[in-house]
């Protein structure tokens, strides 16, 4: 395929990917500062400043739209590659699947490590992810930190309908 014949949902978006660099680094910074703020979190520091939450409330109004624009472009351009079926089997297998390991193996950690006084040992605590009672009174199955994937799911099948016109008029005849 030459340049002249490539789409704009075959090309490379350089700058996006530059734009996704930056939110994560801004998400990595808001994070850190998270535990040395005078907002409530999970764990905190003993010694708090509040010079952290000047730049921390300027990021947190800028990271997530930024995060959330980047992820609408990449699902647009994913639809303009993929039928309806593609797309949905691919946000399975990129985000859905994931987001269930995550959920067993990352976020346990992080809740043990909140509640690490009320267990003998992690594997005691760990148990709890089976009784599937939601985090935070219940046990530890959460997706916690990992909510954006769990709404980029989401939101990513609910615009298959707007994004992809075939899929919708498909959907409009069979009906």
């Amino acid at each position: 395929m030459n340049q002249q014949t490539l789409t704009v949902h075959d090309q490379r978006r350089h700058d996006l990917d530059w734009l996704r660099v930056i939110a994560i680094a801004l998400l990595l910074f808001f994070h850190t500062g998270m535990w040395f703020n005078h907002w409530g979190w999970h764990v905190k520091n003993s010694e708090l400043s509040y010079s952290f939450q000047y730049w921390m409330v300027w990021s947190h109004y800028f990271r997530m739209p930024l995060l959330l624009f980047i992820s609408g472009a990449g699902t647009y351009m994913a639809l303009g590659k993929r039928t309806a079926g593609e797309f949905r089997k691919e946000r399975f297998r990129r985000l859905f699947i994931p987001l269930i390991f995550g959920m067993l193996v990352v976020v346990p950690p992080q809740i043990y490590y909140e509640r690490i006084s009320q267990f003998a040992n992690y594997w005691e605590f760990y148990k709890t992810v089976f009784q599937f009672m939601p985090y935070p009174e219940g046990g530890s199955l959460s997706w916690h930190h990992l909510w954006f994937i769990l709404y980029l799911f989401i939101y990513s099948l609910m615009a298959i309908p707007l994004l992809n016109p075939d899929y919708a008029i498909e959907i409009l005849l069979h009906n």
